[in-house]
This record gives structure tokens, sequence and C-alpha cells, in this order.
């Protein structure tokens, strides 16, 4: 019953109508209190991506004089984060591949914990009134300046917050929330400056956009600067993953830009890998998605959930037509038909369809259906996913590069670029 309903719900929270409705009601909300430029932002003093956000936000507060409230958190929701040792690890390899890229400054390592205590402490005797103050905060841990003593238990200001976080419906630190939509981190600070600028808060003439640097050079270069033809960008992927679905298209597009191999290793999605999804992160990757899948013209957003037979059908199918070369063509076709025309890979009308488009026998499918083989594939590519440190979709891989979440494509273009 799940994918049946589930496309008319998505369908319509995904419509241009239902989206623009919301952002205005919640607009014209701060208007009337007299706060139309009010941000909440939640950071962690020992979360790298919050630490490099401020350092942006100082001249992005400039840009559009923004109403800044900051709220200090400590504590990552365990059933968020499923892996939180490989994710503190990975957490601070990645932040510095977006530093690098942003000529911002972070350490290599995460702050010492007992100065962590000693620095949330300052915070909760001195909390900053702006973000130059806040950022000081984070210098201070960060570049193992001298933190100031204080008395004050910080333990009653982080619970507060970390419960208005989860109550405004979301999870992450570096996380901004303006007129009821959230924007994670860098990455997402296109998507509000954008929205800024359509409000007409630029304070200064405004001309592209600044926080675009992860995607705004895809597949610029032409052809012949990827000189190797036959080394692999290798994708992992989870048919019921929205950023599956967006970086299956755009590895697609990268490697036949570049005229490479693209394999594809599916993996289970984490509920069938027996690890929780809760409401507010699922909430918020649908919308993000939406949003990712505009910005990158991808469509996405009439979802018919493929959870259990849908995926168990779609690898199926998959494992039997990547023998006949067309395993890549197949997974493109299912993933638009389930996640932007709404139709369910749960049952056969929906799959006959899909074979067809591709071209491959659905008498043939039929039979493809009832084999359990493809397991063997799955499980040894979720084995592999862990051998890389990584855990979740969608991933890639291109040599010696391993990147996860469709943002970090640019990392595998540009491993490719200067590759040998």
């Amino acid at each position: 019953m799940r994918s049946l309903i589930t496309p008319f719900v998505s369908g319509y929270w995904s419509s241009d109508n239902y989206l623009a409705k919301k952002n205005k009601q919640a607009e014209d909300k701060l208007c009337k209190q007299k706060r139309p430029r009010y941000c909440e932002v939640f950071v962690a003093l020992d979360d790298p991506y919050s630490y490099l956000l401020l350092q942006l936000l100082r001249q992005f507060c400039e840009d559009f004089s923004l109403d800044l409230d900051i709220h200090l958190i400590h504590r990552r929701q365990a059933d968020m984060f499923p892996e939180n040792t490989m994710w503190s690890k990975w957490a601070i390899d990645d932040a510095t591949k977006l530093a690098g890229l942003y000529q911002l400054y972070l350490p290599p390592y995460y702050p010492k914990t007992n100065n962590l205590r000693q620095a949330q402490s300052f915070w909760a005797q001195h909390p900053p009134e702006n973000i130059h103050q806040a950022i000081e905060h984070f210098e201070q841990l960060w570049l193992d300046r001298i933190i100031p003593s204080a008395n004050t238990c910080p333990q009653p200001l982080l619970r507060q917050n970390e419960q208005h976080l989860q109550a405004l419906g979301h999870y992450l630190p570096a996380s901004i929330y303006f007129a009821g939509q959230w924007y994670w981190g860098i990455d997402r600070l296109e998507h509000l400056e954008q929205r800024l600028l359509a409000l007409g808060f630029n304070e200064q003439p405004y001309h592209g956009s600044k926080y675009a640097r992860t995607w705004e050079n895809f597949c610029a270069q032409p052809t012949t600067a990827v000189t190797d033809k036959t080394q692999p960008i290798e994708l992992f992927f989870s048919m019921r993953s929205p950023y599956s679905h967006l970086a299956l298209n755009r590895c697609h597009a990268l490697a036949k830009h570049y005229q490479v191999p693209l394999i594809i290793k599916p993996v289970l999605p984490m509920l069938m890998r027996n690890l929780r999804v809760p409401k507010n992160k699922t909430r918020y990757i649908f919308f993000d998605a939406v949003r990712e899948g505009q910005k990158l013209n991808i469509p996405y957003g009439k979802v018919a959930d493929p959870l259990g037979k849908g995926v168990e059908n779609t690898y199926a199918l998959w494992h039997w037509a990547k023998q006949q070369d067309k395993g890549t063509e197949l997974l493109l076709a299912i993933s638009h038909f389930v996640n932007v025309e709404g139709i369910s890979a749960n049952f056969h009308s929906g799959l006959k369809k899909i074979c067809q488009k591709v071209g491959l026998d659905w008498q043939d499918a039929k039979l493809a259906l009832k084999s359990d083989e493809w397991h063997k594939d799955v499980n040894d590519n979720i084995k592999e996913l862990y051998t890389l440190g990584l855990w979740g979709v969608p991933s890639m891989r291109y040599k010696h590069t391993h990147v996860w979440g469709q943002d970090r494509i640019w990392c595998i273009e540009a491993a490719m670029l200067t590759s040998k």
C-alpha cells in the first residue's frame, strides 16, 4: 500500500505550488514578528562543518544583513548516526576537502576533549552576541588557544538547544533554519543565498552565486582532459536513497562526458540492513533532494517507495540485465519511473513498462525476478563499502579517491582530471 499511496503525497509535497505556499506562509510569519531576516543557526564546537560554516557566514551576513540567533548543541542523536565512529573519521577528512575548495582554515584533527568541555562552559557563560564572537569561540578551541575559565555548567543550555533543534525538525549541527526551510552546512548556502536574493535582501548588487563551487564546473572540461578511458567510476547505490537517484544521473553524465566506464554497486537500503532512519532525517532528505534536483535539472519528487519487494525486484532485474550490458540503463530507467513518475517497482505492471523502455524481453525478465543470485553481489558491495571506511550511499570511487554523497562528485571529477 505504501508504494501506491506515497506517489500522491510526495508528488503534492514536491510540487512548486506547495513549496511556494509553504515558504510564503513562513516568510509572512517572520514579517509579522518584524524579523523578516531572522535565521537560527545550530552549531557544535567540535563539529568541523560548524567551524567552516561560521567562517563563510561572516561575509554572508554582511551580504544580506541577517538577524542571527546562534545556538550551541553537542550531542548528535545516536539514531541519526548509525556508524558514529566511522562518521567522525569521515567528517574531518570530508570537511578538509571543503575547506580547501573554499580556501578556509581547518586543522586536520579534532579538538581535545578536555578543551571542548571548557569551551562549552565558556560559551554558556559568555554566549556570543554576533557571528564574530561565535567564530572567536571556535578559534579558541580549534587553534588550541587559551580558553578563559568559566564556572557555568553548559548541559542545561545544550539540552535546551538540542530539544529546540529536534522540535524544528532537524538533527545536524552546522544547520541554518530560515522561514520553514533547513540549510545544512556550506553545501546548502547556495540555496539560502538564492532565496534571500529572490526576497531582495541583498545589500549590494549581486551577480551569480558565491557558494556553488561544488557543482558549477561539472563536466566543464573537454572529453580529452581525461586520458585514461579504461579506469571506471564506481558508484555504491541504494534504490531507496533520494541522493542515490541524483548521484546515478550525475555519475552517468560524468562517465558519458569523459567516455569512461561506470560500474554500479547496489547495496540494500538502511532499513533493510536493520539501521533506523528517523522521521526528521527522512523528511529533511526528501525536501533537500527536491531542491537539489531542481538545481541540477534532475527531476525528483513523485516517489513510489520501493522498500522491500521493490528493491528486491530492482536488484534481481539489474543482476540479469548487466549480463546483457544493460544494467546501468535499467537502473536509470527504474530510478526515473520510481522517483519521478511514481510507478511502483513492487508490481509486474510497472516493471514491464521499464523493461520495454530499455528493450529487455519481459518474459525473460519474469524468470529473472525469481532468481536470488543478486544477493551475493549486494552483500559483497556493502562489505567493500565498509572496507573503504564508508557505510552510506551514494558513495563513489575513482582509483584511490573515495567519497560519500552526491555533493562530492566534484572530488571524483578532480581525481579524474589529475590522474596520470
